[in-house]
């Protein structure tokens, strides 16, 4: 039944209603021709009758309005869309809960995580289910604001991932990085922005990653500056040139080619004993002397008590010097160009703290030292630019080592006598 039917019926009823009471209302209107007669009055058996015809009429019209929406009640629910009624059991005072979707960037409800994808391997799975990346595993996630690959600090990425603490410029390519060469200049081995490699081996400049770039070369790894400029194979120098102490190739006018080993200048003769060995030799670098133990050589190494006895010996065969027992190394300078010289003793003290005396038979002697007794050699040193010319005579250029006066004995491993 339609709603046009059902509001007919109900206006049929409410009609049916209003006739019935207007025939009521008509049958106990007095007659007023009849006014003051007796006989007309309603009996109480009329009464009855009247008020049992308005219950029967009234009782009709509710069992009509009944049956009228109960009819239209089925028609609604037959007529309407079955998607206007789903739901319509549902409990309205049960909360519902959001909506969440897997890689929206925003975790919620059952999500365990939810890093803006639905990918897998980086911080979060593919599903929002687990967390699967962390800080230092180089891919920076959205609760991240670096990941440089590790967790340490002094670097690009703090170590806890939360913020940038390196930059472009400083040196140290980063995981962000194609290359970082200490600055943020374009025309260099490196872009201003550090993203890409400009330079290359053979341009002539020295970049971070290189060691010698001369514009010819096509290894600016495995060389270095040869003195003149060119590069040349590590170890090894232009000619003219030769290495010092910190492996760089400079002039060297003294005409020698080792660098001293335990300071600044040019070895002119090396005392030591080889590994093993209780024999002392003397490595001479001069033109003019040859290696010799004669006594009467230019070059030779004699450890004597006067009248050439012979000094006393660690176990080592190390020669031990007193204040009369020495040791005498007999050289020569001669074509040697240098202004400066140094003597540099290894030594230790036999019987407490001593000093060493060092004597030239052409200009005197130099104390050095204390020299320690902890049966550790180690190396001292004593300015020897006033003790050595190279004009000395061969025959009288010597240096001789005691302990110095009111001192102990002292062992001599080696000595060393460096020119610049």
């Amino acid at each position: 039944m339609g709603l046009w039917a059902l509001a007919l019926l109900l206006c049929g009823a409410a009609l049916a209603c209003d006739d019935t009471n207007a025939g009521s209302a008509q049958e106990n209107e007095p007659d007023t021709m009849d006014a003051g007669d007796s006989s007309d009055t309603n009996s109480p058996l009329d009464t009855q009758d009247e008020d049992s015809g308005e219950e029967d009429a009234q009782d009709i019209a509710d069992d009509t309005l009944d049956d009228g929406l109960d009819a239209a009640q089925e028609d609604a629910v037959e007529d309407a869309d079955p998607a206007d009624t789903e739901g319509m059991d549902a409990d309205e005072d049960e909360p519902q809960d959001p909506l969440s979707v897997c890689g929206d960037g925003v975790p919620q409800g059952d999500e365990a995580c939810d890093d803006g994808n639905t990918d897998d391997n980086d911080y979060c799975s593919a599903d929002c289910t687990a967390i699967t990346g962390s800080c230092g595993d180089g891919i920076p996630q959205n609760n991240e604001a670096c990941d440089d690959g590790n967790t340490d600090g002094g670097d690009y990425c703090s170590p806890d991932c939360g913020a940038v603490t390196g930059s472009c410029g400083d040196g140290t390519p980063q995981a962000n990085e194609a290359c970082d060469d200490g600055n943020t200049n374009d025309n260099d081995y490196c872009s201003a922005d550090c993203t890409a490699i400009s330079g290359r081996c053979g341009d002539a400049t020295v970049q971070g990653n290189e060691s010698c770039d001369d514009g010819v070369t096509d290894d600016c790894q495995n060389t270095h500056n040869g003195g003149d400029g060119d590069c040349v194979a590590q170890g090894t120098c232009s000619p003219g040139f030769v290495l010092d102490g910190q492996g760089q190739c400079v002039g060297n006018p003294t005409g020698l080619s080792t660098p001293c080993s335990n300071g600044e200048g040019w070895t002119v003769w090396r005392f030591h004993y080889d590994d093993g060995s209780t024999s002392a030799r003397i490595d001479v670098w001069d033109a003019s002397c040859e290696y010799s133990f004669a006594p009467n050589s230019a070059c030779n190494v004699r450890d004597v008590y006067p009248g050439f006895g012979e000094v006393d010996r660690t176990r080592e065969g190390f020669p031990i010097v007193t204040t009369r027992e020495y040791l005498r190394i007999r050289f020569s300078v001669a074509g040697l160009r240098f202004s400066q010289a140094s003597l540099h003793v290894k030594a230790r003290s036999i019987n407490g703290s001593s000093s060493f005396r060092a004597w030239s038979p052409l200009y005197g002697e130099v104390f050095g030292g204390p020299v320690d007794g902890d049966f550790v050699y180690d190396w001292y040193a004593v300015d020897w630019s006033n003790f050595l010319s190279p004009t000395d005579s061969p025959s009288l250029t010597a240096v001789q080592l005691y302990a110095a006066q009111s001192s102990g004995r002292m062992a001599i491993e080696s000595m060393e006598l460096c020119v610049q």
